[in-house]
């Protein structure tokens, strides 16, 4: 069990969890955990009170496309795509209403992809907030509003929005 004081003592828990969230992509490959554990693990650093944690931790691998036999494998011995995904349930299973996410569907299938993007979709109809990072221009174009960096201008350039 990882101790939140540890990481980040003397902080508010918000502070903790900002902090924290920021750590849990190399938390998430510890050796001796395995996929279903690296999401409960995030529910605890989280604070996460609500139903049972390892009924929704399953329920969020599967929605990312992790059936029970790549739950149960450590995080180091599933493929990228997989680990990708275990990332993802995890980001989702606090129920955050921020999520930021760096290329998430960076080394999925375009399948898995889409499923992605559907699942961010549905949180930003729920009035949730989805902000990433991504170089697809699939990702990109189911996106509300689109930023371009600059080159050495230092500066976003808003894009046209998507709807």
């Amino acid at each position: 069990m990882v101790d939140a004081n540890a990481i980040a003592g003397g902080q508010s828990q918000e502070e903790k969890q900002c902090i924290i969230k920021n750590a849990l992509r190399s938390i998430g490959r510890s050796k001796g955990r395995n996929a279903l554990e690296n999401v409960v693990l995030s529910m605890d650093i989280a604070g996460y009170k609500g139903e049972n944690k390892n009924k929704r931790a399953m329920k969020l691998l599967e929605s990312v496309g992790l059936d029970e036999d790549e739950a149960g494998r450590r995080v180091l011995k599933l493929a990228g795509g997989q680990q990708q995904r275990v990332a993802i349930a995890r980001a989702l299973s606090y129920d955050p209403d921020i999520i930021l996410a760096d290329e998430p569907t960076g080394n999925l299938d375009a399948d898995t992809q889409n499923k992605i993007m559907a699942i961010f979709r549905e949180m930003t109809n729920q009035g949730k907030c989805v902000i990433l990072v991504s170089h697809s221009p699939d990702v990109v174009e189911k996106c509300d509003e689109r930023y371009e960096l600059v080159r050495l201008s230092g500066k976003a350039k808003k894009k046209a929005n998507a709807n």
